[in-house]
């Protein structure tokens, strides 16, 4: 049974309290006992065309019921969109595997595109027409009480919120209607149709771009032409005139910001305010991503917003890449990116950042730290009852490992201390005033860091406490030599079976009876560290200890 028929078989608040797997005083309590006032909270974020959008977020309770509400009206769409045999998607926004990449694909190498903006777009979705969508629509027809339970649950000061995780499925549910008639017409013309939430899209290869859709004015401007206009109006939305525009095949044609004409891209400005905006940060230690429109105020970027822009790029950069069958290429594409990831994650570190070979070493420092936490006052703290980590210990994956590798042992950490000073190099802006620190066993695997830091005129020496290597990066060995930090735990701890498995500490051609490094960490150490005798880690914690002082005071030195 799809989604529909289930929501179609619910009478009241009772039986979608039931299906929602809520209480039914539960569900009453977050639609009817939390005040308006606390139900939401609402800030302005800037428009790139200047003025400000206000986007209004739900409580914590409204906004996990609104995302289980999504993720089953989305369900229903998609089911809708198999109803109506609609093979090729109209709508991009707010879908599963759609974007702005799949709607300005759609568009790709076109005689004329077209592109208009419909006004005040969900403000256009009132606690009334959300509800009627519900009963009346065919596809639908949900019993009344349920209907006015989602409108309930969806509006606020009757409308569809943005920033509620329920508005961009409900307006793609009832915009389908129009999604429908615009593609009819749009097909009468040979013309292509897509829409990205407010975002309309024609797009043709005929001589002349088609009268019924779009006119020229004498001043060589484009508006919709009445008759289409006329038609968004029986739906009960605006055309915005200012953002009407016709391109045409010889000069950039843009589909929701990125480029379109032959393959698809972000436009070169962008990458071009991106690299400028990189290049001073590294320079100074900031950037300005916008000017206020009203004031004219500069106002400063963030590292994670920076890094978002590089994200989205690499994004654009990849997609092209498959759908032109290219290879991507790595070095040259994502240099700068790199760049900026080396400069939060180390150069700027906004905490001790500890760095191990594998996978499991950051869960057995984590643990032995809630139980050593008083030993260790700069490394762990307990606030209100919970022990705050106040070291890094950053999973080795995503970005760390697709730039440098990290998290695939030795021989990766041996790369990135070699390369390490190279990477400082390009930075004039002041560092940040945490170490980066390589924890690595003092068996076998300390040959290949002990090669790589002569690189750096550094004496590998497993005996001492920590060893710096350059600038704000050192090296901590296992105590003991030939120990692994396996060899840190008690004896009882490494023997223990589960299922009537044994650990497998090399991790390596486990055989049907044993378990490896990640399942001991997980399930071994992780769920039972409360029990576990962590003295053994002391004196590795204090050598940890020791190079994080030693920068504080060194630091002007290095």
């Amino acid at each position: 049974m799809g989604a529909i028929d289930e929501l179609k078989e619910l009478a009241n608040l009772h039986d979608f309290a039931r299906y929602m797997k809520y209480k039914p005083s539960q569900l009453a309590y977050i639609i009817y006992g939390i005040s308006d006032a606390n139900k939401y909270k609402t800030f302005e974020i800037p428009k790139k065309t200047g003025g400000t959008r206000v986007i209004t977020t739900p409580c914590q309770k409204l906004m996990l019921l609104q995302r289980k509400t999504a993720h089953v009206l989305q369900d229903c769409l998609e089911e809708i969109f198999e109803i109506s045999n609609q093979k090729k998607s109209l709508s991009h926004g707010f879908r599963k595997e759609h974007s702005i990449v799949t709607n300005a694909s759609v568009h790709r190498a076109r005689r004329f595109v077209l592109n208009f903006d419909m006004k005040d777009f969900f403000d256009q979705f009132n606690f009334g027409r959300v509800r009627g969508f519900f009963i009346k629509n065919n596809n639908l027809l949900l019993s009344p009480d349920v209907a006015t339970i989602i409108a309930q649950i969806a509006c606020f000061s009757n409308k569809l919120p943005q920033g509620a995780p329920t508005s961009p499925v409900i307006t793609n549910l009832i915009s389908s209607i129009l999604d429908i008639r615009l593609k009819r017409i749009a097909v009468r013309n040979k013309c292509l149709y897509t829409r990205y939430a407010d975002d309309i899209t024609f797009s043709t290869n005929t001589r002349e771009f088609p009268s019924q859709i779009a006119c020229q004015e004498s001043d060589h401007s484009w508006h919709v032409s009445d008759y289409l206009a006329e038609e968004i109006r029986r739906f009960g939305f605006e055309i915005n005139d200012t953002k009407t525009r016709l391109q045409y095949k010889y000069s950039r044609q843009e589909v929701t910001g990125l480029v379109c004409n032959r393959i698809l891209n972000t436009p070169c400005e962008y990458r071009k305010k991106a690299r400028a905006m990189a290049d001073k940060l590294f320079k100074s230690g900031s950037y300005v991503l916008s000017k206020n429109s009203d004031t004219g105020e500069e106002v400063a970027g963030t590292l994670q917003q920076l890094i978002g822009i590089y994200a989205y790029i690499d994004y654009i950069d990849r997609v092209r890449s498959e759908i032109r069958d290219e290879e991507f290429t790595e070095l040259k594409r994502t240099e700068k990116y790199k760049q900026i990831v080396f400069f939060k994650e180390f150069y700027v570190a906004e905490m001790p950042t500890l760095i191990f070979e594998g996978k499991t070493d950051r869960i057995y420092i984590k643990c032995a730290l809630k139980k050593l936490y008083e030993q260790f006052p700069r490394l762990a703290k307990k606030e209100a009852n919970e022990v705050n980590i106040q070291i890094r210990l950053p999973k080795c994956e995503g970005l760390l490992k697709r730039f440098y590798k990290l998290g695939n042992g030795t021989s990766s950490l041996a790369n990135f201390i070699k390369n390490y000073k190279r990477a400082w190099s390009i930075y004039e802006a002041e560092s940040g005033d945490h170490p980066v620190i390589i924890v690595v066993d003092n068996d076998d695997g300390k040959k290949a860091i002990s090669v790589t830091m002569k690189y750096h005129g550094v004496d590998f020496d497993h005996s001492k406490k920590f060893q710096h290597v350059v600038h704000n990066l050192y090296v901590v060995c296992v105590p003991g030599e030939g120990s692994a930090i396996e060899d840190l735990f008690p004896s009882w701890v490494l023997k223990t079976q589960l299922e009537g498995k044994s650990f497998n500490r090399t991790n390596k051609n486990a055989g049907p009876n044993e378990y490896g490094k990640t399942y001991f960490a997980r399930h071994v150490v992780n769920v039972n560290y409360d029990n576990i005798d962590f003295s053994g880690f002391t004196e590795l914690l204090g050598n940890i200890d020791s190079a994080i002082l030693d920068y504080s005071v060194n630091k002007s030195n290095y």
